[in-house]
């Protein structure tokens, strides 16, 4: 699930920045939309799109989380992946 764009070349994989990656996928076309360095970007970004396309576009959306090995799962998608940038939102400092 990495992005195309992403490249280790020259980079110490074992650097903090390189721990993990959170993904944003659209479901419907099978993109990958964004990688990010942490959940809570994913979740801001969610819900910026959210605001922008109205709440549809929203259950067409799919987080993922690949580890530095390359290991992927599925965090939340659609409606549960919108509640929880939502509840992200409740609870962050403001």
């Amino acid at each position: 699930m990495r992005n195309a764009n992403h490249s280790d070349r020259g980079r110490d994989v074992s650097e903090p920045d390189d721990q993990h990656i959170f993904e944003l996928w659209d479901m419907r076309s099978r993109n990958q939309i964004a990688s990010f360095q942490s959940e809570d970007e994913v979740l801001s970004t969610v819900r910026r799109l959210v605001h922008e396309h109205g709440p549809a576009y929203g259950t067409q959306l799919a987080l993922g989380h690949e580890n530095v090995t390359g290991k992927s799962r599925l965090i939340a998608t659609g409606d549960d992946l919108v509640r929880r940038a939502e509840r992200q939102r409740a609870v962050a400092p403001h």
